[in-house]
């Protein structure tokens, strides 16, 4: 919730407690809150050696949260915005209020300059002057999506000072990402460091963690008094990441999203229908396209209804649309074609059905896919089926869900429900664990239904039929013979 003290509703003023803003101060405020959902589940259940459909209801506690940026006046409210673009300042705040004096963020730039090198003090890295002995560390935060790219491989290189090592000291600097060593170095008597390793897309995730270590022991094995002796500093203004190639594929994945809406002008699309739904949605999907040391990209907002069809091909597109709206028949090269009934199968088991949008009728899901559009263009469709009680809560955890394939699997299509239960999927043409219902005649789907019952009759029936030819020959050749 934004604004100025003065213009915040008295309900939601009253959420802000313990701290108030004065004349001239900015406030970023977290109000938590617990509230029970409540949702038809569909389960498959075996009975009697079928699977059938069983609806059950089921509830769980989801936590709320509302953040404030706000301020005394109109200057505290400025200062509140610029805080909340500063990387530094929201990495070293742990409470659930920062009061704002002075604010200001140096780090913006525009969504499309270059962004494949980026220094440690951008991704929040401080020059921290370490003394002693045995293991000296330092901690450091980065996401692919801090890149213009997604990196296909990173240099990391550090530079700093160190004081030289004396004759019979050891001395080791070391790089450890997301808990695993990937470089070492022994230090030696120049107190210089400047070391470097590329690391590819196989070695780094999509959120990581980067330590860089001094490891210092001295010559005669004592520690006592030897921590006036060694001191290591890493220089977070010249010490970098740098993205060498973008990770390049025929299609889109969630592992691509946000950083594939870095470049280049992106409209978000809404159903005026559903638009009263897509608040929380709308605020994740703001969230990721900035959570990165750039917080700048802010899309433009449109209807679907009137949307010129050229637009589609010239920005990329956050489509949250309905069910039933046209727009969706606009997505000719989605891997699913959302405004038509399908059913989604395990791929190591096609007779096992795990998604059909048949059912979402009267349960609450969320559908989303990201393809790359027909100009190349970076496109993300969501859609919420079930009752409109629980469309908001369907958008809001799909929208979560997108962000949370941090492997490199080629997932493209999500569904959620309102219970937090998550699907991935991995669907192109050719996929044979996606099936269209409607397109088939009733006949078909019969067959298709109960086509190992009929062959089972038949043949039950020729077995007979040849049971009776046999008997009747066995009686007429015991005729025969008497």
């Amino acid at each position: 919730m934004v604004g100025n003290m003065g213009s915040l509703p008295e309900d939601k003023k009253s959420l802000i407690r313990e701290v108030s803003a004065q004349s001239g101060e900015g406030l970023l405020y977290l109000s938590k809150s617990m509230t029970t959902v409540t949702d038809t589940i569909t389960e498959k259940v075996n009975q009697k050696g079928k699977l059938v459909d069983v609806k059950r209801v089921a509830s769980e506690n989801v936590a709320g949260e509302i953040l404030f940026v706000t301020g005394g006046d109109e200057e505290g409210y400025l200062k509140a915005v610029t805080t909340l673009g500063n990387v530094n300042i929201l990495n070293s705040s742990f409470g659930n209020y920062l009061i704002i004096n002075h604010a200001e963020n140096t780090f913006i730039k525009t969504i499309d300059e270059n962004r494949s090198k980026i220094t440690l003090k951008q991704v929040g890295g401080s020059s921290d002057f370490l003394s002693g002995v045995g293991s000296l560390k330092n901690a450091y935060t980065f996401k692919n999506s801090d890149f213009s790219f997604t990196p296909k491989e990173v240099e990391i290189r550090f530079i700093g000072n160190y004081s030289g090592l004396n004759p019979g000291d050891r001395g080791y600097f070391n790089i450890y990402l997301n808990g695993l060593l990937i470089s070492s170095e022994k230090l030696d008597a120049s107190g210089k460091l400047n070391t470097s390793v590329t690391i590819n897309r196989y070695q780094h995730h999509k959120y990581n963690r980067l330590e860089s270590e001094f490891r210092f022991f001295p010559a005669n094995g004592q520690c006592k008094n030897s921590f006036i002796n060694f001191f290591g500093e890493v220089d977070v203004d010249k010490s970098y990441l740098e993205s060498k190639n973008p990770f390049i594929s025929s299609a889109l994945s969630f592992y691509q999203y946000p950083e594939a809406f870095n470049l280049g002008t992106t409209k978000i699309v809404v159903s005026k229908s559903i638009a009263k739904f897509t608040a929380g949605a709308l605020g994740e999907i703001i969230y990721e396209l900035n959570n990165n040391i750039n917080p700048n990209n802010f899309p433009e907002f449109a209807y679907s209804e009137g949307f010129p069809e050229g637009d589609l091909k010239k920005n990329n597109i956050i489509a949250l649309l309905a069910k039933e709206d046209p727009m969706l028949k606009q997505f000719k090269s989605a891997p699913i074609q959302f405004d038509q009934k399908f059913t989604l199968y395990n791929a190591d088991n096609r007779s096992t059905p795990v998604y059909s949008v048949a059912q979402s009728d009267s349960v609450s899901s969320g559908l989303a896919q990201i393809f790359y559009g027909t100009s190349n263009n970076a496109t993300l469709v969501l859609v919420a089926t079930g009752p409109d009680a629980h469309k908001s809560d369907a958008f809001l955890n799909v929208s979560k869900s997108i962000t949370e394939q941090l492997s490199t699997l080629s997932s493209n299509v999500c569904v959620t429900d309102v219970n937090s239960n998550k699907y991935l999927f991995n669907i192109n043409k050719s996929s044979d664990n996606l099936e269209y219902t409607e397109t088939k005649s009733p006949l078909t789907q019969f067959w298709e239904k109960y086509n190992l019952y009929i062959l089972l009759g038949i043949l039950l029936l020729i077995l007979l039929s040849f049971l009776y030819v046999r008997s009747r020959v066995q009686r007429s050749q015991e005729l025969y013979n008497d």
